[in-house]
């Protein structure tokens, strides 16, 4: 099962079970630190809590969809930095 979050006015999808697994903060609402394209695709930091901490998820936006590159970072910067390395990992250039 799914979590539809085009009904809440976002197109991304995530599986119920990635988000106990991966510990994303809020799948249901975005919160944005910011975004920056990189590469061709846009890198969006999103910020949450979990367990009392705050922790930073990094979603990857690409012409035919979208990916979570880093679950769980506890620093903005590593967030980008994993991020980053996500991208140059999975994509040709």
């Amino acid at each position: 099962m799914a979590i539809e979050r085009a009904e809440l006015g976002y197109k991304k999808r995530v599986p119920r079970s990635l988000c106990h697994i991966m510990h994303i903060a809020d799948p249901d609402y975005i919160n944005p630190v910011f975004s920056f394209p990189y590469r061709g695709v846009t890198i969006q930091i999103t910020r949450g809590t979990y367990l009392g901490a705050t922790i930073y998820t990094a979603w990857v936006d690409y012409a035919t969809g979208s990916a979570v590159a880093v679950p769980k970072a506890y620093s903005r910067s590593e967030a980008i930095r994993r991020a980053k390395d996500w991208v140059i990992k999975k994509f040709v250039f």
